[in-house]
């Protein structure tokens, strides 16, 4: 997920924020560590939940062609739900994407898929991140 390495200073920080679907970094600066949490906070909420619903959005195209429409309707149906917890905590975000993990593995492509490898390196970090957040 989204990390950062901080440089402190008198009165303020320097933050190397670091995407993991990104090759460069962004800075920022930030009065105090507090700040820093917080907006490493925000940016893995937001990051979550721009990474997931995108990839629904192209699950629910690519399963429309797909004889299994039920899992067509899967995919639309957290691309929904995820709109309700777009202003949610990431503690509550996360805990609504491992109640839901298993209808997000049955939407997943298979290995033999195009996708997969965006699956496999986005998709399951997430999934695995807020496992951990959830505990």
């Amino acid at each position: 997920m989204i990390t950062a390495n901080a440089v402190p200073y008198a009165n303020f920080m320097h933050l190397e924020i670091i995407f993991p679907d990104k090759k460069q970094h962004e800075l920022k600066t930030v009065a105090n560590l507090q700040e820093a949490n917080r907006l490493i906070y925000f940016l893995n909420r937001k990051y979550i939940l721009s990474k997931l619903t995108s990839w629904l959005k192209q699950r629910r195209f690519a399963l429309q062609s797909s004889p299994d429409n039920g899992r067509t309707l899967e995919a639309a149906k957290l691309i929904v739900l995820l709109h309700y917890y777009e202003n949610a905590g990431l503690h509550v975000l996360c805990q609504f994407i491992i109640n839901h993990k298993t209808i997000i593995e049955t939407v997943a492509p298979g290995n033999h898929s195009s996708q997969y490898n965006h699956y496999k390196n986005i998709i399951q970090p997430i999934l695995v991140f807020c496992h951990k957040m959830s505990e």
